[in-house]
């Protein structure tokens, strides 16, 4: 409900990935109907926000997920500058218990790279480590990329704006 509140309240194009779509007690009609009950209007449903089944595990949708992401960039004209002031989203936040706090970011302008400082919010810290989406280790992160960022002192929110304080 808080990612949610963030998305509408952000009035930006979305995308529903209904993940574990593998398991035998997935129920992606379920969970459709608690979207719609939140005021999200998929396609196919009469709304316009697509819908994507997609698993981890086997890697089922994930390349429909990837086309469908493309597609709704290109409609909403979304384009960045890897050498502009960087500015990213956060798109999934959680602590693990090894690595400490993890935030998945899609890069929206500029590059980011390891080392430098972030803040999403009441959320900040350096960049240790920058993961790619398949957990690669890469050194820096450039518009239009998803990123897995390790260096946040506390968990940022789903939908904040994430950028380098000396910009």
């Amino acid at each position: 409900k808080e990612a949610i509140s963030h998305i509408k309240a952000a009035n930006v194009p979305s995308i529903v990935a209904i993940t574990k779509s593998d398991l035998p007690t997935s129920n992606p009609e379920k969970v459709k109907q608690q979207l719609a009950k939140e005021g999200i209007s998929l396609e196919g449903q009469g709304g316009d926000i697509p819908v994507v089944l997609v698993s981890a595990k086997t890697g089922k949708g994930i390349s429909e997920l990837l086309e469908v992401i493309v597609l709704l960039s290109q409609m909403a004209n979304i384009s960045g500058e890897p050498k502009d002031t960087f500015e990213g989203v956060v798109i999934e936040a959680k602590r693990d218990r090894r690595k400490g706090v993890l935030a998945t970011l899609i890069v929206r302008n500029g590059t980011l790279a390891i080392g430098e400082e972030v803040s999403a919010g009441k959320a900040g810290g350096k960049v240790r480590a920058l993961l790619g989406d398949m957990g690669q280790s890469v050194k820096e992160a450039t518009p239009g990329m998803p990123i897995e960022v390790l260096g946040f002192s506390n968990i940022p929110l789903v939908g904040s704006k994430v950028v380098k304080p000396s910009e």
